[in-house]
């Protein structure tokens, strides 16, 4: 019944994978660990009651499929995950430093000409309203 139950659980992780990248390797760990778990434990009760000559456990054989189930689905993806990661360190390890120091510039002008944009076009729509909201009403004699 442990078996049954941690490839359920391990199941279970792998439907919270989602938008947070931090948190879904956390579930990818957690399901690949816990689903190896649930095949281990399955394992050793259906050969200690073949050994005893006992019947077979309830659950062991689903835990073991549901627990592989798992381990298959969460291992590939968590080795892909890890690829990427060291193909991002090695990239940013080999690109020039010029490349890296250039990108707060970069940010800071961009940031600087959009307030700027944003600054004339407000002057332009408030000097409008002032001028348009000054005039007085004429009265018909």
């Amino acid at each position: 019944m442990a078996s049954l139950l941690l490839g359920v659980l391990s199941l279970v992780a792998l439907l919270g994978l989602g938008g947070d990248l931090h948190r879904g390797v956390y579930l990818l760990i957690f399901s690949g660990v816990i689903g190896i778990a649930g095949c281990v434990i399955g394992i050793t009760a259906v050969v200690k009651a073949r050994w005893t000559g006992s019947y077979r456990p309830r659950g062991a054989v689903g835990g073991i499929v549901l627990g592989t189930m798992a381990a298959l689905l969460s291992i590939p993806i968590l080795a892909t995950y890890l690829a990427g990661a060291a193909g991002g360190v090695l990239v940013v390890r080999i690109a020039p430093t010029t490349v890296l120091e250039s990108a707060p510039i970069r940010g800071f002008c961009c940031g600087l000409l959009t307030g700027i944009v944003l600054g004339i076009g407000a002057a332009f729509a408030g000097a409008q309203r002032i001028s348009a909201g000054s005039g007085q009403r004429r009265r018909s004699a």
